[in-house]
């Protein structure tokens, strides 16, 4: 089996939010950070819809992240 492709220089510019993340994102200090994309997870499981995920996305999107 091949070895896994990994790039020469890899950096945190990737967080992954969904509803049991118990806090407050402020996706401008996240874009300050260095922060370029975000991914949030719309539904859990089968049935439940994250009641975070429209909100936190309009916020993602306001601020230029991905």
């Amino acid at each position: 089996m091949p070895d896994p492709y990994l790039p020469p220089v890899m950096s945190d510019v990737i967080i992954d939010l969904y509803h049991g993340n118990k806090v407050t994102a402020d996706f401008s200090a996240i874009k300050a950070s260095g922060i370029a994309a975000v991914i949030l997870n719309a539904t859990q499981g089968t049935g439940f819809v994250d009641p975070t995920f429209a909100p936190r996305l309009a916020q993602a999107r306001a601020t230029g992240l991905l």
